[in-house]
């Protein structure tokens, strides 16, 4: 069936990512910073914030070289893919004044469109794309932990195939 797969080339693709990951001394050091798993959108790749390892300056969509890298390695594994890609960003709870012209939304949404180029730059065909969304500080990877570092994230979906 197409959906067993799928889930074949979804597991696959989990299995490549690790291993890339682990095989690269320099990123395996960045391994806490991705979390990846299956869910019911498709495969998600999460690239987190950690207490020493940021992926953008603070406050800016300006993404790191560190950041950058870790963006390289995850287009890389997801090249062999066909599967649509959903990109979301979100940001902590630290808060901006009321009346700023610039907060977690735009931030989210910057940074979302931030890695999007990066993922283009390394080769993901642009049609691939199929969503850019910045969530604010609205759905916190640690929940109950506003502040937490890895709120700060990325959120890359392969996207299952529409059935039909």
């Amino acid at each position: 069936s197409t959906e067993l797969t799928e889930r074949v080339a979804m597991e696959t693709l989990e299995r490549d990512l690790r291993q890339r990951l682990a095989s690269s001394p320099e990123l395996s050091a960045l391994s806490g910073s991705l979390v990846i798993q299956q869910s019911p959108d498709g495969l998600r790749v999460q690239l987190t914030d950690q207490a020493r390892f940021s992926m953008f300056k603070v406050g800016s969509a300006q993404m790191n070289e560190q950041g950058r890298r870790l963006m390289r390695l995850v287009a890389t594994a997801l090249l062999s893919a066909p599967n649509a890609i959903s990109i979301t960003g979100h940001t902590d709870g630290l808060g901006y004044a009321p009346d700023a012209k610039y907060g977690n939304w735009e931030l989210s949404s910057d940074r979302a469109n931030a890695a999007r180029r990066e993922l283009i730059g390394s080769g993901i065909p642009v049609q691939r794309i199929v969503r850019v969304e910045g969530r604010a500080d609205l759905d916190h990877f640690a929940a109950g932990a506003p502040l937490d570092p890895t709120n700060r994230r990325i959120s890359i979906t392969l996207l299952r195939r529409p059935a039909g």
